[in-house]
């Protein structure tokens, strides 16, 4: 049996997502990197480096990140990413808008 395995680029692209993701989740739950890496034990210089992608996060530490940042492991392997996600709106949701706004001034 053949097992199929991605190539070094798109691996290194999936760990940088999850790196991110987790500065995404810490940055939404207003959690400082001093803090999370304090909880986890490692410096905060190596948190910096893990969600900046230039150190990998090892999957005990991964554990303790989620386990601080109180989320799942799903959390970490989300096809998108908030920060960068675009909402579409509906034109009456931007006339609401429109309206409410027209009202204050």
């Amino acid at each position: 049996m053949k097992v199929n395995v991605e190539s070094d680029a798109a691996i290194a692209e999936e760990l940088r997502r999850i790196c991110f993701r987790i500065k995404v989740l810490r940055q939404e739950r207003r959690i400082q990197q001093t803090e999370l890496a304090q909880a986890v034990g490692i410096s905060q210089t190596h948190l910096s480096n893990i969600e900046n992608g230039k150190s990998a996060v090892t999957l005990e530490n991964l554990l303790k990140i989620r386990y601080a940042l109180e989320c799942k492991m799903k959390d970490f392997f989300s096809e998108t990413d908030e920060v960068n996600e675009k909402k579409a709106y509906s034109v009456q949701d931007v006339l609401n808008v429109l309206e409410i706004m027209n009202k204050k001034a």
